[in-house]
């Protein structure tokens, strides 16, 4: 968003938004967490690249959230990418136990995801839409692994555009 917000009344998606950077910054945490001197986080964003690493990400986390609430009403692990205030990208993996395999998500079973590139937000939400995480490593507080997803833009509204829906493309994503 490259608008000043304002207004006193702000956009029901924002509210929702910050509300979930506030759980997840007061979340407690777990051993099983990754070491935060290491990590790199890439993707590609319909070709144009984003990359991090820990020490020039604004924000690389990945951790299990063990207080269920509305956003994750069961346990899940949270993985938070923040290139800059333009660039990021933050989704769940709703499990007990974090495993080596695939994890799929639609639009019918819709993890926490939010995903923004040059300022353009996004996220699963019209059939179609989907996020597959491929874990291929946790082992000694590490874990390793590569995604792909395919999303709808937000409106200025704050809410998914359906006129572009799946239209934002994520390839090559690793960890």
């Amino acid at each position: 968003m490259k608008r000043l917000l304002t207004t006193v009344t702000l956009k029901p998606r924002l509210y929702s938004f910050l509300l979930i950077i506030t759980l997840i910054w007061s979340c407690s945490k777990d051993s099983n967490n990754t070491n935060k001197t290491h990590g790199t986080f890439q993707y590609k964003v319909n070709g144009g690249s984003v990359s991090m690493d820990v020490a020039s990400a604004l924000f690389l986390n990945f951790e299990k959230h063990l207080a269920p609430d509305v956003f994750c009403p069961q346990t899940c692990y949270m993985c938070i990418a923040k290139a800059g205030f333009n660039d990021g990208i933050t989704f769940t993996i709703v499990s007990d136990s974090l495993h080596v395999g695939n994890y799929f998500y639609d639009n019918t079973h819709v993890p926490f995801l939010s995903m923004a590139y040059n300022g353009q937000n996004s996220e699963l939400a019209f059939p179609g839409d989907s996020l597959s995480i491929n874990i291929t490593s946790y082992a000694n507080a590490y874990i390793s692994g590569n995604f792909t997803a395919k999303l709808s833009p937000v409106g200025i509204n704050g809410y998914p555009d359906y006129s572009n829906r799946g239209t934002t493309i994520i390839t090559d994503g690793f960890f």
